[in-house]
């Protein structure tokens, strides 16, 4: 049997290569991994950071909690106020300081797309606000239902705490560390939020035509209460809790957090 040396060489010089190149692969996948590390970790610590920002706002909430984070209850008063306010000064001429009323704080207004043209017009490129209560544009006593029964509550007065809540959503949106999912969810939740300010909106616009029936007269309209009005809109607010409750299950189920020290 003859061996051909040059045979033997070629294949220890493959056999050589191919241990080679492995152990040289095997060693880059674990520097790759071992400098990767240190990053993952302090990505996962960020991660943890914003993750107790959202817990805050979410986990062990009750339902009238987490309205309170949005302020629903001052909205719906700073609203049904606007309308009541607005009837009185039409059918009985009641001057009101609404710098003395509690929506005299809200920090900005919700104008529905479509009403828009309602509110605003055009003029030399500008856009100008339509004064709507003008003293001199007071309607005639035979027409005051008339006008009554065309009121759109378009505006909506918002409370501080909706604002600063509303910013808070936005930051952490924003946030890249946050997964794709978890934002999915905030959208959502906030989905949810104004579908009950539109609900509200609604309610308000609903109710002002019962004002007339109500409130015949000032003595009635000075004993007035909005508990009717709250009573329709409470039956119709959907439940922010359900939502909650998923946007905290999957921060767990994304830390598996029960499974953590197993």
């Amino acid at each position: 049997m003859n061996i051909d040396l040059e045979d033997i060489k070629n294949v220890t010089n493959t056999l050589f290569w191919g241990v080679t190149g492995t152990v040289t692969v095997l060693a880059y996948l674990r520097a790759k991994k071992t400098i990767l590390q240190p990053i993952k970790t302090e990505v996962f610590k960020e991660q943890i950071k914003e993750f107790s920002k959202e817990l805050e706002i979410f986990n062990g909430k009750s339902e009238p909690e987490l309205r309170d984070e949005f302020g629903f209850e001052n909205m719906f008063i700073y609203n049904t106020l606007i309308m009541m306010d607005s009837y009185a000064l039409l059918f009985f001429d009641l001057k009101i300081d609404k710098k003395e009323r509690p929506y005299g704080e809200s920090e900005m207004a919700i104008v529905k797309k479509e009403d828009v043209d309602k509110y605003f017009s055009i003029n030399d490129g500008h856009i100008e606000e339509e004064i709507i209560d003008k003293e001199d544009n007071k309607p005639d006593p035979s027409t005051k239902h008339a006008v009554w029964s065309k009121y759109d509550h378009a505006l909506l007065s918002l409370p501080k705490e909706y604002s600063e809540m509303k910013k808070k959503f936005l930051k952490l949106q924003s946030n890249p560390l946050l997964p794709e999912k978890l934002i999915t969810l905030l959208v959502e939740y906030e989905k949810v939020v104004m579908e009950n300010m539109d609900i509200l909106r609604e309610i308000i616009i609903e109710c002002s035509q019962e004002m007339p029936q109500k409130y015949s007269n000032v003595n009635t309209l000075m004993k007035a209460t909005n508990s009717w009005v709250y009573s329709r809109y409470n039956s119709r607010f959907i439940n922010l809790s359900p939502k909650a409750e998923e946007i905290t299950k999957y921060i767990r189920s994304y830390f598996q957090s029960d499974n953590l020290f197993d």
